[in-house]
């Protein structure tokens, strides 16, 4: 079975919030999010489990904060707790939260990271802490600094290796191989161009393994989880533009990238953010963020889950034409059916005939009448959210009537009245000379006139 992205659309999607955070909560078997930038608090807090989401505001405690961003979470095993690390404004002040039993606290601790901006924060199995790394500056100069939380205690890591400054970071733990390492994926910004980096984290230094981890995703805003289900670093990718849609996807595995060809629709994001986190209670990964463009103003809510599908046979394209010949005039009925396929399947109907012209979208039946005779050709094509194409054609004929003989039927009458006037003047002209006497010429010598 292919990997598929599906839209989920529960009932209380949690609202929009730029830069939202999800994170998956063993102990309390749900997936949490709160918001992260728009109107700078973290008031509102939602918790989705098997397919629901919740308000779970009430009832969290004090997890507010005027202008506290760029913010990460992770889940803290050896404290068995969420930690929720972020900077807050005017000044960039460092907060650390954690979530127990339901509620959350601001912790106190003595030494907190310093910095801007959040890279990263994912807990490491190896050595049994948290490890941040945020952008900062050191000695006037930008750097990115590693730190570890263990036991309520923020250590800031010698590594030997320096981290370069990178861009739009992101970082898992990558349980697939025997290493057990940190994955930290960025667009780095060699010589003020935009590129690609890829980084791990063992043995307490970090690795640059840009060059033999293989084709990697394309520079842009990602966002990172550790995917149980597939025993794989799963990273989605925005891209490099913010106009690049959609999202694509990739699994980092055994050291090596690789791209997942996701059938069927991906997640629109848009300008929007997005967030990643395996839920461990549904076991499948979810993906929550806004939607927005340049050309679709004003966010909205997105909920997707990766995971497995049985795509089920492929669509099938129907066509019926009746009846398929036709004289002008009679209108001919055209029925488009789409079966079978995953998820919702998109027809298109192609019609071409003398004077009778249609394009239309779905499944349905339409009716043509053609202006003049000829020959018809219909097309139905059909595609399923998996990208699986069929199609199908049909025919049919449409004739004009012959042109009608002349009707010759009055004329004979009247011809025939006209050559019996004819006969009838004849024959009574033949009659009248018989029935008319003849005069004999007179004989002998002419009378005397006066009786001489």
């Amino acid at each position: 079975m292919p990997l598929t992205w599906s839209e989920l659309l529960p009932e209380g999607n949690p609202p929009a919030d730029f830069g939202a955070i999800i994170v998956y909560d063993p102990l309390t078997q749900q997936t949490l999010a709160f918001g992260n930038m728009r109107g700078g608090t973290l008031a509102s807090v939602w918790s989705f489990q098997a397919g629901v989401w919740t308000n779970v505001t009430n009832g969290t405690g004090n997890l507010t904060h005027q202008g506290l961003m760029w913010t990460s979470a992770t889940f803290d095993t050896a404290d068995g707790c969420l930690l929720l690390f972020g900077f807050g404004l005017p000044y960039y002040n460092a907060e650390t939260w954690a979530y127990r039993s339901g509620t959350w606290a601001l912790l106190t601790p003595s030494v907190e990271p310093y910095g801007t901006v959040v890279a990263g924060l994912t807990y490491d199995s190896v050595t049994s802490s948290v490890v941040l790394v945020v952008s900062g500056y050191v000695g006037g100069n930008a750097s990115m600094i590693t730190w570890s939380f263990h036991a309520g205690i923020w250590t800031q890591l010698p590594t030997p290796t320096h981290l370069p400054m990178l861009w739009s970071a992101s970082m898992a733990y990558d349980n697939s191989t025997s290493d057990q390492e940190l994955v930290l994926f960025a667009w780095g910004l060699p010589e003020g161009l935009p590129g690609n980096e890829t980084w791990v984290y063992r043995g307490g230094d970090w690795h640059n393994v840009t060059a033999t981890s293989g084709t990697a995703p394309s520079p842009g805003a990602a966002t990172m989880t550790y995917d149980l289900a597939e025993q794989a670093v799963l990273l989605v990718s925005r891209g490099a533009s913010a106009l690049q849609f959609p999202s694509r996807t990739w699994e980092f595995s055994g050291g090596q990238w690789s791209y997942v060809a996701t059938p069927g629709a991906a997640p629109f994001f848009g300008m929007g953010q997005q967030n990643l986190a395996f839920d461990g209670h549904d076991r499948y990964a979810v993906l929550v963020g806004e939607s927005g463009s340049l050309y679709f103003p004003g966010p909205t809510d997105q909920t997707w889950k990766f995971d497995r599908t049985d795509l089920g046979p492929a669509p099938i394209a129907r066509l019926n034409v009746t009846p398929q010949n036709s004289s002008l005039g009679t209108p001919v009925q055209i029925t488009a059916q789409a079966i079978g396929g995953y998820g919702a399947i998109a027809a298109t109907l192609l019609v071409s005939a003398p004077g009778c012209e249609l394009e239309e979208l779905g499944n349905g039946s339409w009716n043509c009448t053609a202006t003049s005779g000829g020959r018809g050709n219909v097309f139905l094509g059909v595609v399923d959210q998996a990208g699986r194409y069929n199609r199908t054609s049909a025919e049919f004929n449409v004739s004009s009537p012959a042109s009608p003989a002349p009707n010759w039927t009055p004329y004979a009458a009247l011809g025939g009245v006209g050559i019996a006037v004819v006969l009838a003047g004849i024959l009574l002209a033949r009659h009248r000379r018989k029935k008319r006497p003849s005069v004999a010429a007179p004989t002998g010598p002419p009378p005397r006139e006066g009786g001489r």
